[in-house]
């Protein structure tokens, strides 16, 4: 993990998905709350995901639901387990 507010949430599926910071408007995450996030082929790596438009609110159709399992504010990142 980076000091650098990037990290990865794993999704129930098997998935895992770089997340930096930014996707989430550059807030940090608390523990508990749901977040919805949008899974997209990572262009630098590819074969894997990324996560944008990370959102504290209910799901829209192309969109994940998850609760927030850890979130090192220090760093920026954390886990996500989906619901």
């Amino acid at each position: 993990w980076s000091e650098k507010g990037y990290g990865f949430i794993e999704f129930v599926d098997g998935r895992r998905a770089y997340v930096h910071s930014s996707a989430c408007g550059g807030e940090h995450l608390a523990v508990g709350e749901s977040v919805s996030a949008v899974l997209a082929a990572d262009q630098v790596n590819p074969g894997k995901w990324q996560a944008q438009s990370v959102k504290r609110q209910a799901a829209e159709p192309t969109e994940v639901i998850g609760t927030v399992a850890d979130w090192r504010a220090q760093g920026g990142y954390g886990f996500v387990h989906l619901d």
